[in-house]
């Protein structure tokens, strides 16, 4: 009975080849050049290796193939054939990619930019109410003071109040020029990696759709969880910013939200600037250190940096101040200078010392031993902590200096 069994499969078999022979030497005739790619046909001696299980896929593989519903479409530019299912599959993942690049770039846009009018808004009924204020004061012999609220609403923003007039507004009108700036097509922006992407070209190959297939999901999950990357993203610049000599700016990056982010990421140059500083892994590897070689581009890009965090800030307050700040509880206090191997209220050691003074500027930092709170809404606590962290940073790059030379 089995013998009768595997006769009749076999027989199933040597059909199912003949029509799968027959299909593609059709799409050979209309003039496929990689019919290869696809035949679902293995050789005589590989199929009497076969057992009956293996003969039973191997049919399901044959019909599959010859079904009518599996079609083969040849690509006229090249020649080279697709099978239908694989060219749906792609269309199908490019579709769903594009549309979340273009929901993700229309949602960044649309909040920076309301949120920029929104600014502008607030900045222009500021300046009309302090010139008022100016002006009566003038008229009374009275001195003139901004209000506590108007220099809170102004923060980040250049602007001389004793001088502040009408022509003031196109100033701030232009502070937000990049964010209202309209891309021409075809020019390159920040917003390349949400651009959508449709192919217009011929597939080389099977496996080229396949590959694009994949690329494309991989795509379409990246932007799903693009922001889970920023912590890492942001941690990273962190450590950077201070092994370089910068705590301010280290501090300033730790206090970003993922709005901010998102505008510094797609509206400025705030990534190609954070390549400028070093890491204390690249540092110990013999990368270029620019905080030592070039310090005069360290600081202009940490100036250009804390900038656009301060128009950040404004655009997208998200946050009151600080307030997402967290330290790790060794750098706190008492017990993080006892671990940068000083104390509070006592004498640094040495080695900090001589290696904090040497690194000082920037930022406009005026004391070289103690963290500049006056950019920040620091409470006493919080500067301390990162007056802690900076010191363990300065004894780590300390370290790292001497090993990197051979000391």
């Amino acid at each position: 009975m089995a013998s009768r069994n595997r006769t009749a499969l076999d027989k199933q078999i040597s059909r199912a080849q003949k029509n799968a022979r027959n299909k593609l030497y059709r799409i050979r005739q209309a003039g496929a050049i990689n019919t290869e790619e696809f035949d679902p046909r293995v050789s005589q001696q590989e199929l009497k290796g076969m057992n009956g299980s293996q003969k039973k896929a191997y049919l399901r593989k044959l019909e599959l193939f010859n079904a009518r519903h599996n079609k083969i479409i040849v690509q006229p530019q090249n020649g080279v054939a697709i099978p239908e299912t694989k060219l749906k599959a792609y269309r199908q993942a490019e579709l769903e990619v594009n549309a979340a690049r273009i929901l993700r770039r229309a949602a960044i846009e649309e909040s920076v930019k309301s949120a920029a009018q929104r600014d502008i808004a607030k900045i222009r009924d500021t300046v009309t109410k302090e010139i008022g204020r100016r002006e009566r004061a003038e008229k009374l012999g009275k001195p003139y003071k901004p209000l506590k609220a108007s220099e809170r609403a102004m923060r980040g923003m250049p602007v001389q109040w004793n001088k502040l007039d009408v022509d003031y507004l196109a100033k701030a009108q232009s502070y937000y020029d990049p964010v209202f700036k309209q891309l021409k097509p075809g020019e390159r922006n920040k917003f390349q990696d949400i651009v959508p992407i449709w192919m217009r070209e011929a597939f080389p190959s099977v496996k080229a759709v396949e590959e694009q297939t994949k690329k494309a999901k991989a795509a379409k999950e990246r932007i799903k969880v693009a922001r889970k990357r920023y912590p890492q993203y942001r941690e990273a610049l962190i450590e950077k910013a201070m092994f370089s000599g910068y705590p301010e700016l280290a501090e300033a990056i730790r206090a970003l939200t993922y709005a901010q982010l998102d505008y510094l990421h797609y509206y400025t140059d705030f990534d190609a600037w954070g390549s400028f500083f070093s890491s204390q892994g690249g540092y110990l590897k013999g990368e270029q250190a620019f905080f030592e070689d070039e310090r005069g581009t360290t600081d202009e890009a940490a100036e250009a940096m804390m900038a656009e965090i301060l128009r950040a800030r404004r655009i997208r307050p998200g946050q009151s101040a600080l307030s997402n700040i967290t330290y790790n509880k060794d750098w706190q206090g008492e017990k993080g200078f006892e671990n940068a191997a000083g104390s509070l209220g006592s004498t640094l050691n040495p080695l900090i010392r001589e290696t904090v003074a040497s690194r000082a500027g920037g930022m406009d930092r005026q004391d070289r031993y103690g963290f500049n709170t006056g950019i920040f809404d620091y409470k006493a606590k919080r500067a301390e902590s990162a007056d802690s962290e900076r010191m363990l940073y300065e004894l780590q790059y300390e370290i790292a200096h001497q090993i990197r030379h051979g000391r």
